[in-house]
């Protein structure tokens, strides 16, 4: 089960899981799923509870990110 975590970096708080992803919120209701290397891999609609994705991902990770998401940003 991988680990999730709070991190601070230049006054913003991301959001680990699942190896080196990163989840921070880019608008209203948005929230976007970011790589190591900050790529955006994919954009979370809180409103809709629905992903985007935007590169290839693991389709274990992938479902993995996907439930995480719906745990920790409900849909409003």
């Amino acid at each position: 089960m991988p680990r999730l975590s709070e991190e601070s970096s230049g006054g913003k708080n991301y959001k680990t899981a699942i190896g080196s992803y990163r989840f921070q919120r880019a608008g209203t209701g948005i929230v976007e799923v970011l790589n190591e290397n900050s790529y955006v891999m994919a954009e979370y609609s809180e409103r809709t509870g629905s992903v985007k994705w935007q590169r290839v991902v693991l389709a274990s990770q992938r479902e993995q990110i996907e439930k995480w998401l719906e745990a920790h940003y409900p849909r409003s």
